[in-house]
């Protein structure tokens, strides 16, 4: 089968980002030692196991990289290796810590010891002279808006991520707008998961709240469309609902994001409104734009043929029977071509902002989960080209069965 591998000897061309691709294995790396890798990169790579790093502890890995691979007992066992402290204090088990924490080969940053999550309210109360830095602890998930009131006049607290914090309710807000321990910071808590928008809507006008619009207007858990007409404000956004698509028709004054829309839109809405401002390039890069349809699309509106490089649908074997095509070879190694990864993370990261939306609740917690069927959650009345959210029966089964 010819490779990504086969292709870079073919052609000459290779960057450092090839060191990070899935396409590329640990054989390919040590059987070509003339091509330049980065050990940054191949460090980063998903197909180095720990297994891989033990066997080849002589090569030069950026420990900071792989330093999620490692078992503590290793870590324990060998502190005076360049760990990364950072990573590890963020993740550290509290008895480790606790364990090894006068120990000065262990080089704990208690800046994020501080925000570990398994650091309990307990923990800090029971080891009051332990190094806590309480701006990390004002961001700690585990804490509660008692907690902080508890200790505010004594520690130098950071009321911004107090007034984000999830643990921080409007109750607790209104409560203590007046009160001269509380610095509350309006740009984060227009950002405050708690504040929803009938409170949003409720004190718009109250002069004691002192919203940040622009932070307002790009929350993915309000309706844009709420909040463009109440603050007739340009909108930014991921999630591209049919309610959005309209309210983009009928206002084409508005300085639109094309970039982000022409990534997110439906397609076949794209196509239907060809004459509306897309951005091409990004249409054509799309991962539910095939090959062939990124092919039309460049000859249509005269898209730079390099973009090809970048669509997720590409294949060497595409790339080696496609030669008069203009490759970014540069591009290609930076490309992982893993069109099913690259729909969960992007649909992931787009449905759990859409928190409003039941069906997107249950698309991640039960369509996209490996461990459960699909057939679970589809009727026996269901059919090919029968669509949930976006998604057709064959795109759900796809999902469900990524690991």
């Amino acid at each position: 089968m010819y490779r990504l591998i086969d292709l870079i000897l073919e052609t000459g061309v290779f960057n450092k980002y090839a060191g990070s691709n899935p396409n590329i294995t640990w054989d390919d790396i040590i059987n070509n030692p003339q091509l330049n890798w980065d050990p940054f990169y191949v460090s980063m790579n998903p197909n180095i196991s720990w297994e891989i790093i033990i066997e080849n502890l002589d090569y030069p890995w950026r420990m900071d990289v792989i330093t999620k691979h490692v078992p503590w007992n290793f870590i324990i066992e060998h502190p005076n290796i360049e760990w990364d402290w950072i990573n590890i204090s963020y993740t550290a088990p509290w008895e480790i810590i606790y364990k090894y924490h006068n120990d000065p080969s262990f080089k704990w940053c208690w800046n994020h010891i501080s925000i570990n999550y398994n650091i309990a309210w307990k923990i800090i109360v029971d080891n009051p002279n332990l190094p806590w830095n309480w701006r990390s602890l004002s961001s700690n998930k585990n804490l509660t808006f008692e907690n902080f009131l508890f200790v505010a006049e004594r520690e130098t607290l950071c009321w911004g991520y107090i007034s984000r914090h999830k643990n921080t309710t409007w109750q607790n807000i209104m409560d203590n707008l007046d009160n001269p321990l509380c610095h509350w910071d309006w740009d984060f808590i227009s950002d405050n998961p708690n504040v929803t928008w009938e409170i949003f809507i409720s004190n718009i006008n109250n002069p004691k709240c002192h919203w940040n619009l622009e932070i307002i207007s790009e929350r993915g858990d309000f309706s844009p469309c709420k909040i463009y007409s109440v603050l007739g404000l340009t909108p930014r956004f991921c999630i591209i609902s049919d309610t959005l698509l309209d309210f983009i028709k009928k206002n084409p004054h508005l300085e639109h994001d094309w970039i982000n829309i022409s990534f997110n839109a439906p397609l076949n809405y794209i196509y239907e409104n060809n004459t509306m401002p897309w951005n091409w390039n990004n249409v054509a890069v799309r991962f539910d734009v095939s090959f062939d349809d990124a092919c039309m699309l460049a000859k249509k509106y005269n898209i730079d043929e390099c973009q090809l490089s970048r669509n997720r649908n590409i294949s060497v074997k595409i790339i080696k029977d496609n030669p008069t095509i203009k490759w970014n070879y540069s591009m290609i190694c930076n490309n992982k071509m893993d069109q099913p990864y690259y729909i969960t993370k992007l649909y992931n990261k787009a449905l759990a902002k859409k928190t409003s939306n039941s069906i997107f609740n249950e698309l991640i917690s039960t369509v996209c989960h490996p461990s459960r069927p699909i057939e679970n959650y589809m009727s026996t009345n269901d059919v090919e080209g029968h669509t949930l959210a976006g998604f057709s029966r064959s795109e759900l089964e796809e999902l469900s069965a990524i690991n």
